[in-house]
């Protein structure tokens, strides 16, 4: 009995670390969406754009409008977006 103890106190202590080395990690990168309450500047990728003005940014698209209610409109851009192969998540 005292060895199947030992067994799970030390499975606990190993993911106690583990998740503190995952979150050590982590705060190393840059962080996407939001930063200070806008978004932020597109990384080195050819994908990505954004609809705020940020400094020197390049790729820049104007903000989407919609003269529908926004449930309609969010349900019209699920579907193109899906259609396209891409996924879209709930707001």
């Amino acid at each position: 009995m005292n060895k199947l103890l030992y067994i799970l106190i030390a499975i606990a202590v190993i993911i106690v670390i583990a998740f503190f080395v995952m979150g050590m990690i982590s705060k190393k990168g840059q962080a996407l969406g939001l930063k200070e309450g806008r978004l932020q500047a597109c990384m080195s990728t050819d994908n990505c754009v954004v609809s705020e003005v940020i400094d020197n940014q390049a790729a820049t698209i104007e903000p989407l409008s919609f003269s529908e209610p926004k449930p309609v409109f969010i349900d019209r851009l699920t579907t193109a977006i899906n259609s396209m192969g891409g996924r879209s998540r709930n707001i």
